[in-house]
């Protein structure tokens, strides 16, 4: 009974760390809306949350405001990975310079 009250109030507590991140990261938008770090961090969020669409309009907008942009693509383009977009994953990856490698790996389906 100890083990499952004690995973219980890790679960409570992950989401509360979770709900904190989220206000935080919502009040920082409103404060600088123009804050490249800002954009990322809630696009983090939204990668988290499996709220593909909006992490990358929200990385765009970090590029917009200043995030280094091959940086920022190439997490988009793992975010597209994660949102089974391979197609856009390979189309965002073949903009980046060389000196960036990502290695989109599929599994094969079970026979």
């Amino acid at each position: 009974m100890l083990r499952r009250s004690l995973w219980i109030s890790l679960l409570l507590c992950g989401s509360l760390v979770s709900a904190q991140a989220k206000t935080a990261s919502a009040d920082e938008l409103s404060r600088q809306p123009e804050s490249a770090d800002a954009w990322r961090f809630q696009a983090d969020l939204h990668t988290q949350d499996g709220r593909f669409d909006d992490a990358i309009a929200a990385y765009q907008n970090a590029i917009r405001f200043g995030a280094d942009a091959d940086d920022t693509d190439a997490t988009i383009a793992l975010v597209f990975a994660q949102a089974d977009m391979p197609a856009s994953a390979i189309q965002r990856c073949s903009r980046l310079p060389k000196p960036y490698s990502i290695r989109l790996i599929s599994t094969p389906s079970p026979a």
